[in-house]
């Protein structure tokens, strides 16, 4: 699961590139400004992808400049662990983010592990904690999910988080299958320097 999650990074390097030793050609220069202008391919999920595939996977799309397609590993104590063909691992509790390693923004969230996405009228808020990796902090952060009208049949959740002694605040989304109560889609932010995360669940 290599990507690049800043647009921005991608052109100052490939105008570096042109202002250097000429070490890259134009001829592999044209894709790399084609991704950082309009994004990478999109990997197409059809029913005869999803039969070719043996185990549940996830769709994984970091802003418009990284698609990887990520194995579940396996599930203990209601954590799914995905596992990328390159050796990233992303950990998932009902659809929510609790960690990423082996990328070059690592995290970890404590105090979710009991997170859930239950239909209910009222508001749930929830205290925890977040560690980052790049660069090196700990942060206090407050999450409230909140029901939405229901979308595609499909329950749908919307959970504003918010930190504590560090200004970022931002809004994760989640739909939940309502026979399964497994997440089918969630788009969240876990880094304040990586761009957002669409993550489609398949399961098998």
């Amino acid at each position: 699961m290599t990507y690049m999650t800043k647009n921005k990074s991608l052109l100052f390097f490939i105008i570096a590139s042109l202002t250097s030793c000429n070490n890259i050609s134009y001829s592999q220069l044209a894709p790399m400004i084609r991704t950082a202008t309009f994004g990478v391919p999109d990997v197409i999920i059809d029913n005869a992808y999803i039969s070719a595939k043996e185990y549940s996977f996830a769709k994984v799309k970091i802003g418009r400049s990284g698609i990887a397609i990520m194995t579940l590993a396996g599930i203990e104590n209601d954590i799914f662990t995905w596992i990328s063909s390159s050796g990233e691992k992303l950990q998932t509790v009902n659809g929510k983010i609790i960690k990423i390693s082996g990328s070059p923004f690592d995290f970890e969230l404590f105090g979710f592990n009991n997170f859930s996405l239950e239909p209910s009228a009222s508001q749930t808020i929830s205290d925890g904690q977040l560690m980052l990796q790049f660069p090196r902090a700990f942060v206090e952060l407050t999450s409230t999910i909140t029901q939405l009208p229901n979308s595609n049949d499909s329950y749908h959740f919307e959970e504003l988080v918010s930190t504590s002694g560090f200004k970022w605040s931002f809004v994760n989304s989640y739909w939940v299958d309502p026979e399964s109560s497994l997440a089918i889609k969630s788009i969240q932010r876990v880094h304040p320097q990586q761009a957002t995360i669409e993550i489609s669940y398949y399961y098998k």
